[in-house]
């Protein structure tokens, strides 16, 4: 009875709550395709056997599916709720290869992705940035450890994923549309370890200026700003500072009382500008105020 045509559903008839989202290469119909392929399902399902979590873990072997909300089925009928992987940003590789990550920093397959209904993304640049050590999709990016042997959580990536994620929700997304200092095109990570705990993540705006960002949202330290007070702090830093651009090598960082201009410069004759209300000056950190301009 369970072969029998009536009681069989094709794999490729599974119902989506949410189809993929615009950007997916070949819509609904290559997504099934690709996950029953993955998972090793047949091309048939007997509705007298239908088990949800089976679906569900069908499901979840695919990069692009981050959370099977619910599998249920009916005579005749099976649908998936599922919550899909949103691309945010380009990690630009040293070999001038590029890779996609989402917002805890996942590889991503950039073949499924069409970049123009996508739209722009923000890039991930370092020097001497490699690919990841495990190019698998859906695994967090990798790097050799030290010795070149142990593959190991490349943090840098993962804060970076995460700061794209929050420089690329809707509500800041709408704030760039009529302030272009605010729209952030690069996060810039350290080449050292040590640089990236020390300082963390730099962004890029699309005038040229930079920026000291730090950690990554969610991991600042004790009286760092949160992520959301300095998205503040730059609303009224782009509404109270007419000019914005800085000499080559400074850039802007953030305290409690807004943003200040940093200047690593040893050379004397160097002076800083002030940066406006939201922009006082501020002594290099310290250990380097002796190169302060």
């Amino acid at each position: 009875v369970h072969r029998q045509s009536q009681y069989q559903l094709a794999f490729d008839q599974i119902q989506l709550v949410h189809e993929p989202p615009a950007w997916y290469r070949g819509g609904i119909r290559q997504f099934l395709a690709q996950v029953r392929h993955d998972s090793g399902e047949a091309e048939h399902i007997s509705q007298l056997e239908v088990r949800p979590e089976r679906l569900a873990s069908a499901f979840k072997l695919d990069p692009w599916v981050e959370e099977v909300v619910k599998v249920a089925y009916t005579p005749g009928r099976i649908s998936v709720d599922l919550r899909f992987r949103q691309p945010v940003a380009w990690v630009k590789l040293a070999d001038r290869q590029q890779r996609i990550v989402d917002g805890q920093g996942r590889v991503l397959p950039s073949e499924d992705v069409d970049v123009e209904p996508l739209g722009a993304l923000l890039k991930i640049t370092g020097e001497g940035l490699t690919a990841p050590a495990d190019p698998r999709p859906g695994v967090v990016w990798k790097s050799k450890s030290s010795g070149g042997e142990i593959e190991q959580v490349d943090e840098r990536i993962v804060a970076a994923g995460r700061l794209a994620h929050f420089l690329t929700q809707q509500g800041r997304v709408d704030d760039t549309k009529a302030r272009g200092a605010l729209r952030m095109i690069e996060i810039i990570v350290p080449k050292e370890v040590s640089d990236f705990e020390d300082r963390g993540l730099f962004v890029l705006n699309a005038e040229g200026a930079e920026f000291c960002w730090g950690k990554a949202p969610g991991s600042e330290r004790p009286r760092e700003p949160s992520a959301e007070e300095k998205w503040q702090v730059l609303r009224r830093w782009e509404e109270t500072t007419p000019t914005r651009t800085l000499a080559d090598g400074d850039y802007w960082a953030f305290s409690r009382k807004g943003l200040y201009q940093e200047c690593p410069h040893r050379n004397p004759s160097h002076r800083p500008r002030e940066g406006g209300p939201t922009a006082p000056r501020k002594p290099a950190a310290s250990g380097n105020q002796e190169d302060s301009g």
